[in-house]
């Protein structure tokens, strides 16, 4: 057990000391300084400063090229750079999961150093207030909403990311790219309607946008729901990968 952390440490710490993770890390800078001084500036009270850029799809747009090119990044060096370790795991499963939790961490990681970046920012180039008030129609305060919706958003960044794993093991880089391209572009495409009412929808992008629904329990149920269609996507594609000739554990 010991000795398998190490391995995984082992694989962390080489994964993030690459060139390709340090420009990364630059360009998450880059969007934080964005998100904070061109978009979170624009909002007085510091919880709508953090739920603005994360509703724009401009920001949602340079957010998810990061996420993707980073679990890419991941995919690429844990299968190029650790052949005595995928060795060592002995079976496809192995691999898959030990991919899929390097995956996690790894994007989890990259949220954790855009939020200290981006309030760092935010807070040193405009003073905030805090006030707690009443969120639209839903009975929440505007602290809880951004609490649920920024744990919704990574959640469900990290599923469409393990969703993007499975693709490179399947069908690797040039194809992962390009699904990943496509996911980029559907947050450029109109919605119909800013409200949602009581409509269930599994067209992901408004699951990034600011969308009202008829209640906030509504919201939260659909979202659940939403998660667990991502989640069972996520099983399908883990068995599929398990089928895949383009993996071969020796």
């Amino acid at each position: 057990m010991k000795n398998k952390l190490h391995n995984q440490i082992k694989v962390l710490s080489y994964i993030t000391s690459t060139d390709r993770f340090r420009l990364l890390f630059l360009m998450l800078i880059i969007l934080a300084l964005y998100a904070a001084i061109v978009l979170g500036i624009a909002k007085d009270n510091f919880f709508d400063s953090i739920l603005l850029p994360f509703e724009f799809y401009i920001f949602n747009i340079f957010m998810f090229a990061l996420l993707f090119l980073n679990t890419l990044n991941t995919c690429t060096i844990f299968n190029k750079n650790f052949s005595f370790y995928i060795m060592r795991l002995k079976n496809k499963a192995n691999y898959i999961k030990e991919l899929f939790k390097t995956t996690i961490v790894l994007n989890l990681f990259f949220f954790l150093l855009f939020f200290i970046f981006y309030f760092v920012i935010l807070i040193f180039f405009k003073p905030c207030n805090f006030n707690i008030y009443s969120y639209q129609n839903y009975g929440i305060s505007n602290f809880v909403y951004t609490i649920f919706y920024m744990g919704r958003y990574i959640v469900l960044s990290i599923l469409i990311m393990l969703i993007s794993a499975s693709i490179y093991i399947i069908l690797k880089e040039k194809i992962t790219m390009i699904t990943s391209a496509i996911f980029m572009v559907g947050f450029m495409l109109p919605l119909q309607s800013t409200s949602l009412g009581s409509s269930f929808t599994i067209i992901p992008w408004n699951y990034f946008l600011s969308l009202s629904y008829s209640s906030f329990m509504t919201e939260v149920i659909f979202s659940i729901l939403f998660m667990f269609i991502l989640g069972l996507i996520v099983y399908i594609m883990y068995k599929i990968s398990l089928k895949s000739k383009k993996m071969v554990i020796t």
